[in-house]
């Protein structure tokens, strides 16, 4: 059973680390103490896991989509990672080889370092819940899991945090860990930390443009595929229909059928702006 050992409350405007200069010093500097005060009493509680709740202030989530919640995680060295949860209903854990080769993790790590201009992704966490092992609900009753693998113990070299001028959105990893794969959990869960290459990534944005090319291309031939997931919500059945039954689709599209026109950038939406709402400037790029 997990055990609360610490609970702390601070102010969360964004220009409290964005732009402390503004700020009259003598304020600015018992804002600071009350920060470090609470590192220290943070510290000495010694807990395994921090839980923050913060507001967004749409920094990141515009109100066209604008989630309950949203979970970030980042490890001792400040290293970002893309999280994986699955359900293992009935059978094993998914193959290692699986994983390490699964397209839309490293799809998720490039494309989020393109959304987020500084930002480097580490590699990806896969986390499975067998919903059949012991100890979870419909598994034998009186059967408990073991306690799952202990997470490890704080790194020495991990750097001391100093909230003075540091945007925590835009961080840059202290270092990524050297293990391609560590793994820890027990017979009901499994955590599988993977971490990706730059050449997986630099592959993956390849891949991506050429695959873009390919469907923008003039001569791009594109062939019927029917079926009940793909035809059930198309507004095109009845001339698809007719097409296929050699009949004239024309009279069909002329009469239920008009031509929208060029396409309306609306903003807030794909392709609307080049760069995201509500989250100001560009960053600065990293080092000298």
């Amino acid at each position: 059973m997990a055990e609360i050992v610490a609970a702390a409350l601070a102010s969360h405007a964004p220009l409290i680390t964005g732009k402390p200069e503004i700020a009259r010093p003598e304020q600015r500097e018992r804002l600071y103490a009350g920060f470090h005060e609470m590192r220290r009493r943070l510290a000495a509680a010694r807990p395994d896991l921090l839980v923050m709740f913060v507001n967004d202030h749409l920094q990141n989530f515009p109100y066209s989509n604008l989630p309950a919640f949203c979970i970030g995680v980042v490890d001792a060295y400040d290293a970002y990672w893309i999280m994986d949860h699955r359900l293992v209903v009935d059978g094993e854990w998914e193959n290692l080889n699986q994983l390490l080769l699964d397209e839309q993790s490293i799809a998720a790590c490039w494309a989020w370092e393109i959304f987020y201009y500084g930002m480097k992704i580490a590699g990806t966490i896969h986390n499975e819940l067998r919903l059949d092992a012991p100890g979870t609900p419909g598994s034998a009753p009186g059967v408990v899991a073991s306690a799952p693998s202990p997470p490890p113990e704080q790194p020495e070299d991990a750097p001391p945090y100093d909230v003075v001028g540091r945007r925590r959105l835009y961080m840059e990893a202290v270092r990524v860990p050297d293990e391609r794969v560590q793994i820890s959990g027990n017979e009901s869960f499994r955590r599988t930390r993977i971490t990706r290459t730059r050449a997986e990534l630099e592959a993956c944005g390849r891949q991506v443009a050429e695959e873009a090319l390919e469907m923008t291309s003039p001569g791009l031939v594109v062939y019927p595929s029917p079926s009940v997931a793909n035809c059930a919500p198309c507004p095109y059945r009845e001339p698809c229909i007719a097409v296929n039954m050699g009949t004239d689709e024309q009279a069909i599209l002329e009469a239920n059928y008009r031509n929208r026109g060029p396409e309306e950038i609306v903003e807030g939406r794909l392709g609307g702006v080049t760069w995201s709402m509500n989250r100001g400037a560009r960053p600065p790029k990293f080092g000298p």
